[in-house]
């Protein structure tokens, strides 16, 4: 691509070459400047101006497909892996996507969200309320905590109390996120009693001829 005078930008430059092939939320936008080599989403230098920065001769700039996902597991219709189709995608929309819970296993009061977060947020989260935290954890690991680690950390939401509903409306979901949502305590009762219909009718029947 030819540069001018009024200073072409990065976006200049991908809208030079066509464009993204896939959705801006799906891709990278790879600059190679001299022996640096930097990486943004390309969703990102899109949405904030301050990284649309100035092209120069000799930059590289490259287009990645580097697609982002996070996972739904546990007592839910529909235990998938999820793209993000959209730059923000929220705790409850990401439960929504996979079907919510099942009425009969699902605990609400057990929705975990695993995620590596920075060293620095760690710390911060794991310091607000020391009784929210493992307190072995926080004796033993605090210390060897620094910005530059990555810490991986286990939230538990309750959807049986009003405040985890807008705790799930405002978590917004990352690559590699992981959701559980954790069964009640009769959920093996009731596989249990799935296997026994299997082998001998109805549960309905069972427990009929039990009480007579």
């Amino acid at each position: 691509m030819p540069l001018s005078l009024r200073g072409e930008r990065l976006l200049d430059a991908v809208a030079w070459g066509g464009g993204p092939k896939y959705p801006a939320i799906q891709v990278d936008l790879r600059l190679m400047r001299g022996s640096q080599v930097y990486s943004l989403p390309l969703q990102q230098v899109m949405s904030n101006a301050e990284n649309n920065i100035r092209a120069q001769p000799n930059d590289s700039v490259t287009l990645v497909f580097n697609p982002k996902s996070f996972v739904v597991m546990g007592a839910t219709l529909k235990v998938a892996q999820y793209p993000f189709d959209m730059e923000n995608i929220t705790l409850a929309e990401g439960i929504a996507r996979a079907g919510g819970g099942i009425d009969t296993i699902t605990n609400l009061a057990a929705i975990y969200l695993f995620r590596y977060e920075p060293g620095f947020l760690a710390r911060d989260v794991l310091s607000v309320d020391r009784q929210a935290v493992n307190t072995k954890f926080v004796n033993q690991r605090m210390d060897s905590i620094t910005p530059e680690s990555s810490v991986p950390v286990l939230y538990r939401v309750d959807l049986t109390q009003a405040d985890g509903y807008f705790m799930a409306q405002n978590v917004r979901l990352r690559h590699r996120d992981i959701v559980m949502l954790a069964t009640a305590e009769a959920a093996q009762f009731l596989k249990l009693m799935t296997v026994v219909r299997s082998i001998s009718g109805t549960y309905y029947d069972l427990t009929r001829s039990t009480n007579n």
